[in-house]
């Protein structure tokens, strides 16, 4: 399985870094683009990357999902790319995987995308994000669309997409490896009385709710 991760100046260099290198951690291939067609871009805290692949000679049929990274100005500079649109947009039409995280789902929420499509983002964008159905969690898939909160949920948003093409199985195994514990909490679970996530509880994981899956509305 490939996926092509799209760079812009300005990117969230531990949303963009951290997630490529999970995914490569959990045998997915990732090219990284430069949407500027440069050889190397610089994302928000002076990180340079070098990039595998120029935008221009991007072939999408090569690949089988697409990552956009949050953080400002990073994003807007996608935005303002039509290459980028049409990718997102080619992407989703054709039943390929778009996983967005942080400021980068309204990208596809300003193209009319998160329609029906139960997704999270950073607080406040989802003002941004046309006739979606927010959720504030980590991270979320619905159907080939995964989203991220923040640079925080990094790890939880990588595990959706390893899961997404190598199964739970797998994907678990990649997060035990780094010896990762994952949040399983839900809003929905949060609300309950019995939720770990509650200090003031002390409720110890084996009676905690969070195992409860968020449900979306186009399952």
């Amino acid at each position: 399985m490939r996926i092509l991760a799209l760079l812009a100046p300005g990117f969230e260099d531990l949303e963009a870094l951290g997630t490529i290198a999970l995914l490569r951690r959990g045998k997915l291939e990732v090219d990284v683009c430069s949407v500027e067609n440069t050889k190397t871009v610089i994302g928000k805290y002076n990180i340079t990357v070098k990039a595998d692949v120029k935008l221009k000679k991007v072939n999408p049929d090569l690949y089988d999902g697409l990552f956009l990274p949050g953080g400002m100005p990073g994003v807007e500079n996608l935005f303002k790319v039509d290459r980028v649109k049409e990718l997102v947009q080619y992407f989703v039409e054709n039943d390929k995987v778009l996983a967005c995280i942080c400021a980068a789902p309204t990208i596809p929420g300003r193209l009319g995308l998160l329609a029906g499509k139960s997704y999270t983002c950073f607080p406040g964008c989802e003002t941004e994000c046309k006739d979606g159905i927010h959720h504030d969690v980590s991270a979320i898939t619905d159907g080939n669309i995964i989203t991220g909160k923040a640079a925080g949920a990094v790890h939880d948003f990588a595990y959706e997409i390893i899961k997404k093409f190598k199964g739970e199985e797998f994907a678990n195994q990649v997060m035990s490896n780094i010896y990762y514990e994952r949040n399983h909490c839900t809003e929905e679970c949060c609300k309950e009385e019995k939720c770990c996530c509650k200090e003031e509880k002390a409720v110890n994981k084996e009676e905690c709710e969070c195992e409860k899956e968020v449900k979306t509305d186009s399952e």
